[in-house]
């Protein structure tokens, strides 16, 4: 990579290799990945541990990121980005990538490198992925957002509100006992969309949010992840959570369209 006219730079406290001469878009690396941890500690309730050692590696060009992407065997069409904790780096491309959306991808990415400092590996895929969404959704040019309502994530909502009427969407029930193999497959999945929108409604559920927490806490101490841990932490059965997502899915909803 730095033979191709790469060369090594920083991303805040993670290291950067990127080909990228754009200083505006290195400026904002930085911006996002500096307050990550504090984020995470603020907003999850648990503290990264160390400092982080990880990498960033930002591909100018789209052919360059799947080529790296592809010997991996980690492409899929459509995605801007992936990261891979357990080897420690996070890949990305800027080629035709929207300002806000790269911002995203990056906040999103690196807070999977963060929660592996914080909560070990092997986080179910329906956690790791919403607690990288409830950073990296929120994010944009001037950095990291806060969680309000469904604002910036109205689209998935609308999807998983429609699937849910139609029937074509598990329960959480089903959704927080999946192993990585079995996340997003089949034809149509909206796994993603629902464990999104599942942990911002636990963060931003005054009622909830606090056996949320508490729960992290449980992982961070070593308590072995399961549905029933989840279950018994939040106070609640899998059917009071399911009529509360989808309750709070149409009152947000109806309020986005208020004008």
């Amino acid at each position: 990579f730095l033979d191709g006219g790469g060369r090594q730079a920083s991303c805040g406290p993670y290291r950067l290799w990127t080909d990228v001469a754009d200083e505006e878009l290195l400026a904002l690396c930085a911006r996002l990945a500096a307050p990550l941890d504090i984020t995470y500690q603020y907003l999850f309730g648990v503290r990264p541990q160390g400092e982080p050692e990880e990498g960033v590696l930002l591909f100018r060009q789209t052919e360059a990121f799947r080529a790296f992407a592809r010997e991996r065997g980690r492409l899929r069409v459509g995605y801007a980005g992936f990261s891979d904790s357990s080897k420690g780096f996070m890949a990305l491309h800027a080629e035709g990538v929207e300002r806000r959306r790269l911002a995203q991808t990056l906040a999103h990415e690196l807070t999977h490198l963060v929660s592996r400092r914080a909560l070990g590996p092997g986080l179910p895929p329906w956690l790791s992925e919403g607690m990288a969404d409830a950073i990296g959704d929120p994010a944009g040019t001037d950095g990291l957002g806060t969680l309000v309502g469904i604002r910036g994530v109205e689209g998935p909502a609308l999807r998983l509100r429609s699937a849910y009427a139609s029937g074509r969407a598990g329960g959480l029930e089903r959704l927080v006992s999946l192993e990585r193999s079995q996340f997003d497959g089949g034809i149509a999945s909206y796994d993603y969309e629902q464990s999104a929108l599942f942990v911002r409604y636990l963060l931003l559920s005054p009622e909830l949010a606090p056996g949320f927490r508490h729960f992290l806490a449980e992982l961070e101490g070593g308590e072995r992840y399961s549905p029933e841990l989840l279950s018994k932490s939040l106070g609640r059965s899998w059917s009071r959570l399911e009529t509360g997502l989808r309750d709070w899915l149409v009152l947000e909803l109806a309020g986005a369209k208020e004008p």
